[in-house]
Formats: structure tokens, sequence, C-alpha cells
């Protein structure tokens, strides 16, 4: 990296990481942004596979080692959704936090080996994926690993699957804006605890309460340039976290380098990339750490490696490489 070339650059973003340090008394985003500038001209496909491989181990490891009864625990018998029940978190602190993992890996093999001859663990991972998540009780997880399992598989079968999957994502991640938005300045009904379900019941009901504790963020918290760093209340959906976290600032670079990066990948027409952006979008919308970096690959291999050589101007570096 030229230091002489991009100092201007490291001067503003290290300025807005000390500046949310300061507000949020956390060093999350300052270091993530020297991640991201560090890593900015790596291989996006080999960042993917250390992410993909790395985790695999990990997850592996602590299967094993909370089977042996050295580490955590294999499953959780408590109260889930109003009734006792028992959900397999594998080593992992909670069932969602597996869930989310075992997502994020089958979304990184999808962009890895979906476009490769050779879709064999693309293959295995579907069989067992849906089996791991039922035992883990995600609803979400399993939601979200049924449509980028049918996405991904239409993608195959369907060569020209980018156009359409193109529209479907921008509308989706407009929806979602909107949505997060609307739930912080529409007022809704008050919860109706009789027989009757109005339409927002029947909301708060299929999203497990998530949708009243977000509303419940917005009337309890306050909303700040630069976020926060400890509502602990507004924990249940990624995306709400993240504007009160990380601050309305950080929530709108977010938001404007989904649509930069996703509409790159359609002009390159890398389908599967589109269908990573999507699913990691879709799943931050239910699950809080997801809004994070570090526990984010998109961020790391896409904004720091696809986004950030725009705002660089590493433009005509980039086309000299790709015409050799």
């Amino acid at each position: 990296m030229d230091m002489k070339k991009d100092w201007g650059i490291f001067l503003c973003l290290g300025a807005y990481g000390l500046t949310c340090y300061y507000f949020q008394s956390s060093a999350l985003i300052l270091r993530i942004i020297l991640i991201l500038l560090a890593g900015r001209k790596e291989n996006p496909l080999k960042t993917a596979k250390i992410f993909f491989y790395g985790t695999a181990l990990i997850m592996l490891y602590a299967g094993i080692m909370s089977a042996l009864g050295l580490h955590n625990t294999l499953y959780l018998t408590q109260v889930f959704r109003h009734e006792e029940e028992t959900r397999w978190c594998f080593g992992f602190f909670h069932p969602n936090g597996f869930s989310l993992f075992l997502v994020k890996e089958y979304l990184l093999a999808v962009y890895i080996y979906g476009k490769n001859r050779n879709r064999l663990l693309l293959i295995v991972m579907t069989a067992i994926c849906p089996v791991l998540l039922v035992l883990a009780g995600s609803k979400m997880g399993i939601v979200c690993f049924i449509c980028v399992a049918a996405l991904t598989f239409a993608a195959i079968i369907i060569k020209k699957l980018h156009k359409p999957l193109f529209i479907l994502g921008t509308v989706a991640m407009a929806l979602q804006t909107v949505f997060i938005y609307l739930l912080g300045v529409i007022p809704f009904p008050e919860r109706n605890y009789g027989d009757v379900l109005n339409f927002w019941d029947l909301l708060n009901e299929i999203t497990t309460g998530r949708l009243d504790h977000a509303r419940s963020a917005f009337l309890y918290n306050r909303l700040t340039l630069f976020g926060v760093g400890h509502a602990e209340d507004v924990t249940e959906m990624g995306s709400v976290n993240m504007i009160f976290n990380q601050g309305v600032f950080f929530a709108a670079v977010y938001i404007v380098s989904l649509f930069t990066i996703y509409y790159r990948m359609y002009k390159k027409q890398e389908t599967f990339s589109m269908i990573l952006i999507l699913g990691t979008t879709f799943y931050s919308l239910s699950e809080s750490f997801n809004a994070y970096f570090n526990k984010n690959p998109l961020w790391i291999c896409f904004i720091g490696i696809a986004a950030f050589p725009f705002i660089l101007k590493d433009i005509p570096a980039e086309k000299k490489a790709d015409n050799k």
C-alpha cells in the first residue's frame, strides 16, 4: 500500500475511528478500518477461502470439545419461545450463534464453489446444513438457508439469472432499509393479547417478538451520529443494533457500500457473489451478530476489496490487471 498516495484516506478514516471510539468506548470500527485498508488489494476468492476453512476448523473443534465435555455445552435445555425445549449449539454459547456461523459458512461455500465445476462440497453442505439447523431450532437460520439454497441452484440451472436477481436484491435491500425506518417513525397498535391477532401481532409472532423488541428500541433509545456502543436492549435485530450502537453515519456507510458492491457484482455478472450479499443482508434483519464487522466476512471480503478501490481511486490499475 502506498502511504504517500493514501495518507489522506488514512487520516480521514483514522479520525472517524477515533471519534467513534470517543462516543462508543469501543475500538471496533477503528480496528476494522485498518483491516479494510490493509486488505483492500487482496484476492477476494483467496480471502473467502481463508474465512471458510478457518471457521470450519474452529466450529469442528468447538463441537468435538463440547461433545467431550471440555468446552461449553453440546446442547441447551431451557425455555425458548415461552416453552422448554432442547436446542443444540455444538459448543457455541447459544444455538442462534451456531446457526448464524453455519449459514455464513454455506454462503461462503456458495460464493467459492457456486461457479466451480466441482460442486461436491456445496452439495454435501446443502444436505448437512438443514439437519444441523433443525437441531439448533433456528427459524431464521432455516428460512435463510432455504432461500439461499433455492437461489443458488436456480443460478446453476439458469445461466442468465443475474438480471432478475439484481432486481430482487435491490428491492429486498431497499425494503429492509425502509422497514427499519418505519419501525422508528410509525406508531404501531398496542399488543393484543386476546384470541384475535391484529397484523402487528401476527408479524411479531412470526418473528418471535423481534419486531416488538426493535420498536421498543426506537421508543426508549436515542439515535446518535456516531453511536453509543452499549445499547444492550437493541441487540435482537442486527440492522437496528447497528444504527444505535455504531451510529447513523456508520449505518449510512453500510447501506451505500452494500448497494455499491451489489451493483459492481451485477455489472460483472457475479451471480453467486450477489447471493452472498443477499443472504448476509437478509440475516442481518433479525440477528444482532451480523451487523458487526469482525463477525461478518461480507465486510472484509467485499467492502475492503470491492468498494475501497473506488474510494481510493485504484480503478485504472484494476483495469490494466483485468486486460492482461
